[in-house]
């Protein structure tokens, strides 16, 4: 008894330590601007920078393909959004992404809006051999994280 005591005593201790450390996290990606995969309280996540919105880092965290969490770090103060980004649609936006994904490629980086309004972002990151790069691509809607892809693409 004493033992479950101590620890329901301790749970929020443990709790309030797992945030400090998630906000540390989305702060150094904000202040860093590079996204990360990491694990955070033992789960699986990729952490983002999405890029600026109202002159905060727009960061957010997809814990899974289904599961996405978004941010504003503003003057160093993590806030959470607690919004769902509408979903993307794919058949508007291709021809928006195939130029932004081109352009990319040749330039090393590319951003351009689609007709609805969702920012398509994409950045060459290192070459895995002289013929082949990756494209980490980036769609998001008002700051908010829609979705998170990377290319391989070769011969261009």
């Amino acid at each position: 008894m004493k033992n479950l005591l101590l620890g329901l005593l301790l749970l929020p201790t443990f709790a309030s330590a797992g945030n400090l450390i998630l906000q540390d996290v989305i702060r150094d990606v904000a202040t860093s601007g590079m996204s990360i995969t990491t694990s955070l309280n033992g789960q699986a996540a990729e952490v983002v920078y999405v890029g600026t919105d109202a002159n905060c880092d727009a960061v957010s965290i997809m814990w899974s393909r289904q599961h996405i969490e978004n941010f504003r770090v503003c003057h160093g103060e993590v806030q959470a959004r607690n919004t769902v980004s509408p979903a993307w649609d794919e058949n508007v936006g291709r021809p928006t992404f195939m130029s932004v994904v081109n352009n990319a490629i040749l330039y090393g980086q590319a951003r351009q809006k689609d007709g609805n309004g969702y920012l398509v972002s994409a950045c060459a990151l290192n070459a895995i051999s002289h013929d082949c790069k990756n494209i980490e691509v980036i769609v998001s809607y008002e700051g908010d994280l829609v979705d998170l892809d990377v290319h391989e693409v070769c011969g261009k």
